[in-house]
């Protein structure tokens, strides 16, 4: 299983820097999940509605998430915090993707998102899947509030 880090400030590890990776999710983290899937404010901003309640959140990890071809927890020191999916679009389009992307709101305004979506960009693993060709940009993803143009 491939894992994309990075390190910011912070002071979350010995070092003093926060490690933020992107990882696939498990079933045993619902209850990290659940931190930012129960909240209105991150669900307003989403295509789900908030959950209410524990069993629904497992069903939706292991129906949803899990067979996902690009879904994956945003974690600090390996903690889910988030979520950020990519679902590529295929024949002529198949540069472009719809992107997604929650965060707790305990983490709002410290970068988090953008660090996890120019960690999407230069994932080996978008190129090794097939999803994108493999010389050539993502050349945009289209994101809940606009459009993000991102290239190498």
């Amino acid at each position: 299983m491939e894992r994309n880090s990075s390190k910011s400030d912070g002071k979350e590890n010995e070092e003093g820097l926060l490690e933020i990776s992107l990882r696939r999710f498990n079933l045993s983290d619902v209850d990290d999940f659940m931190v930012w899937a129960t909240d209105d404010r991150v669900a307003r901003f989403s295509s789900w509605d908030t959950f209410t309640c524990r069993e629904d959140a497992v069903k939706f990890i292991k129906n949803t998430i899990i067979p996902h071809p690009w879904f994956k927890a945003i974690c600090i020191n390996n903690r889910p915090i988030g979520q950020i999916s990519v679902l590529p679009h295929s024949g002529a389009f198949r540069c472009r993707g719809g992107l997604g992307c929650a965060i707790a709101t305990k983490h709002w305004g410290q970068g988090i998102a953008t660090k996890a979506v120019k960690m999407v960009e230069t994932s080996t693993e978008m190129v090794k899947g097939g999803e994108y060709p493999k010389d050539s940009p993502i050349c945009c993803l289209e994101h809940n509030t606009g459009l993000m143009i991102i290239s190498p």
